[in-house]
């Protein structure tokens, strides 16, 4: 794990939560639903849509 890549990562999180929280929940909205959709018979547990998430950010530096 890079930990440089997750703090980054963990700052663009609350970066654009910050700048525009309602963008921000879209977002979230849009992550949650596609890790729903990828995830087929089983819910995605707290852990799996956590770990989407920071992905997305991850994806993105």
């Amino acid at each position: 794990m890079n930990k440089a890549k997750v703090a980054a990562a963990f700052n663009r999180w609350m970066d654009e939560y910050i700048a525009d929280p309602q963008a921000f929940e879209q977002e979230v909205a849009t992550v949650l639903r596609h890790q729903k959709e990828r995830s087929g018979d089983g819910a995605p547990t707290y852990g799996d849509d956590c770990a989407a998430l920071l992905e997305h950010y991850m994806d993105a530096e």
